[in-house]
C-alpha cells in the first residue's frame, strides 16, 4: 500500500507540473491512507434519539442553551415572506436563541417593514445594517462582525449562520448535535445536506453536488450501533454553519475567517467569496485518510443520506431551471 501511495504522489506531482487537473488522483491517494485507519468501524453513534417525539424530555435536554442566530438578507420585498418562514423554526431551536439578520439595505423606510414582518414570528431579534459593502458578495461576511462578539460572551453555546432561503428544523439541530458529540474524536463534523424539490416530478434532489459519488470510495466512518455511516461528499458545499463554541472558536482562531484566505485542498473547487465563507472548516485541519471535515449520515442498507440531515432550500430555483445544480435525486447521489 505505502509503495502503491509513492508512486501515485510521484505521478500527481507530473500531473500537476503539466498543468494537468489531478483532483481525481489527490483524492485517490486520500482514500488510500482512508484504508490504511483502524478506527473507521469504531464510531460510538446512535440515532435513536432522531426517532424520539421532537417535544421528549430526552430531546428537550440535549437541545442548545444559548443559540446565536445570523441570517444575511440581501433586501428584497417578494422574498421577505420566505425569510418568515426561515424566521419561524428558530423558536424550536433552543432554549434561548439571539437572532440577528443581516441586511444590506439602509433605507428607514424598507427597515421597519422588515421589523414589521419579522416581529409576526419572532419576539426578539436585531436588524444589523452592513455598512461600506464594496459588492453584494461582501454580506455574508459582514454576519463575522455580530458572530465576533457573541463568541465573546460565554453564556452562547452554539452559532448559527444561514442565508435567508434555507429552511432548518428543529429535527436538523438533534441530529447534528448527537452526531457532533460521536464525531468528535476522528477530527469531523456532521453536515446539511441542501435540497430542492422539482415541481413537475415532486422529487427531492441534491442542490450541491453536481457528480454521482462512488460510495465505496469515500472516505467514511461506520457507526457500531446503528446501519449507518457518515461519509464525506465530493461537494461539500453549503451555505450554512451550526457550530458548538469549540469549533466556532477554531475557526475564529484560524486563517479560514480571512476573506483573502484560498483553500488549497479545495483548490480544484469553485472558491468564490462567498465560497470561501461557505466551507468554514470543512478544509481546515482534515484529518489523514478524508477529503475534508464534513460528514453526512448514510443508511447502508439503502445507500441513501439520512433525511434528518436534509434542509430544504425555499427558492427550489435550480432544480426548475436549466442549472448544472439541483441535477442528481438524493436517492441517486451514490452508485
Amino acid at each position: 500500500m505505502n509503495i502503491i501511495i509513492y508512486i501515485l504522489k510521484k505521478i500527481r506531482i507530473i500531473f500537476k507540473s503539466l498543468g494537468k487537473n489531478e483532483h481525481k488522483l489527490n483524492n485517490y491517494i486520500k482514500y488510500l491512507f482512508w484504508k490504511k485507519r483502524n478506527d473507521i468501524h469504531k464510531l460510538e453513534y446512535d440515532d435513536e434519539i432522531n426517532n424520539l417525539s421532537l417535544n421528549s424530555k430526552e430531546v428537550d435536554k440535549i437541545l442548545p442553551k444559548k443559540l446565536a442566530i445570523c441570517v444575511t438578507f440581501f433586501y428584497r420585498e417578494e422574498k421577505i415572506n420566505i425569510l418568515k418562514k426561515v424566521c419561524k423554526e428558530f423558536n424550536n431551536f433552543a432554549h434561548e436563541i439571539d437572532v440577528t439578520i443581516v441586511t444590506n439595505e439602509q433605507n428607514e423606510e424598507k427597515i421597519t417593514n422588515l421589523r414589521k414582518n419579522i416581529s409576526e414570528v419572532l419576539k426578539n431579534f436585531n436588524i444589523h445594517l452592513a455598512q461600506d459593502l464594496q459588492h453584494p458578495k461582501f454580506l455574508p461576511w459582514s454576519h463575522l462582525v455580530v458572530m465576533r462578539k457573541k463568541i465573546a460572551d460565554s453564556s452562547f453555546t452554539h452559532f448559527m449562520y444561514l442565508e435567508d432561503d434555507i429552511r432548518v428544523t428543529k429535527e436538523n439541530i438533534i441530529y447534528w448535535i448527537n452526531a457532533r458529540n460521536a464525531l468528535k474524536i476522528y477530527n469531523l463534523f456532521p453536515s446539511f445536506v441542501r435540497t430542492e424539490v422539482k415541481f413537475e416530478n415532486k422529487e427531492i434532489y441534491i442542490v450541491d453536488s453536481t457528480k454521482k459519488n462512488n460510495f465505496k470510495k469515500m472516505p467514511k466512518v461506520f457507526s457500531k450501533i446503528s446501519n449507518i455511516a457518515f461519509v464525506n461528499l465530493l461537494f461539500p458545499h453549503q451555505p450554512i454553519y451550526f457550530y458548538d463554541k469549540e469549533l466556532m472558536s477554531e475557526y475564529f482562531s484560524g486563517p479560514a475567517s480571512d476573506p483573502d484566505f484560498a483553500i488549497p485542498s479545495a483548490r480544484n473547487y469553485y472558491q468564490g467569496i462567498v465560497e470561501r465563507l461557505d466551507y468554514m472548516l470543512t478544509y481546515h485541519n482534515v484529518p489523514e485518510g478524508f477529503f475534508h471535515r464534513a460528514v453526512a449520515p448514510v443508511d447502508l442498507k439503502n445507500k441513501i443520506i439520512k433525511k434528518y440531515c436534509l434542509v430544504e432550500h425555499l427558492s427550489n430555483k435550480y432544480a426548475n431551471q436549466d442549472s448544472q445544480f439541483s441535477i442528481i435525486k438524493v436517492k441517486d447521489l451514490f452508485f
